[in-house]
């Protein structure tokens, strides 16, 4: 099919899906961003901070989902989203 081509349609980190039309569609990994065609780089706390919570410190991770959320002191949980921290 379509995304079977070589080179491939997509680039790295991503997968690609056929259109009714028979077109090939990129799209990044989840926990990927950019440019699917030319290859999707790991998120990062630059452009996905609001993943943590606002009571947590966001670092970036060389594993996925690329992100940690630490919790300030005096929270606890696992830093993630609305509910990530609690007092």
């Amino acid at each position: 099919g379509p995304c079977d081509t070589s080179p491939t349609p997509c680039g790295a980190n991503t997968e690609c899906d056929v259109t009714t039309q028979g077109e090939p569609v990129c799209t990044c990994l989840e926990y990927y961003e950019g440019d699917a065609k030319a290859g999707c780089q790991p998120i990062t706390c630059t452009t996905h901070s609001n993943m943590c919570n606002n009571n947590a410190a966001c670092a970036d991770v060389s594993a996925s989902p690329f992100i940690s959320c630490t919790c300030n002191d005096g929270y606890t949980g696992d830093g993630f989203g609305e509910n990530g921290c609690v007092k």
